[in-house]
């Protein structure tokens, strides 16, 4: 997981003029335009100009706080919801929003 929040953050990092795409996944059914392109040997054009160093630095620290093991560990089991969202899940499984209910009196 860790590499996937690092390939994350060098994605959005590039640009037109930098592009820094070898840590997202390659393949033909990656999530990265460009690695895709490379895939079906094309030529990825990027038109984003990318983000200018000031913001990188200012994000730079909370994308490696998101790789911090401690933090990760809480995910592996999936369990990346809090229990009011799990909740809310299993009342809108039983009762969908679209559905309307009035109160009988």
């Amino acid at each position: 997981m860790q590499s996937a929040v690092i390939a994350a953050f060098y994605h959005c990092r590039s640009g037109r003029k930098k592009q820094m795409h070898k840590q997202c996944p390659k393949g033909g059914d990656s999530w990265c335009k460009y690695q895709r392109a490379v895939h079906e040997s094309k030529v990825f054009v990027d038109k984003s100009p990318g983000l200018l160093n000031d913001i990188i630095n200012s994000i730079k620290t909370t994308y490696m706080s998101l790789c911090d093991s401690n933090l990760l560990s809480k995910c592996l089991h999936r369990k990346t919801q809090n229990n009011n969202e799990s909740f809310n899940n299993v009342i809108w499984t039983i009762l969908p929003k679209e559905t309307f209910v009035e109160m009988q009196s």
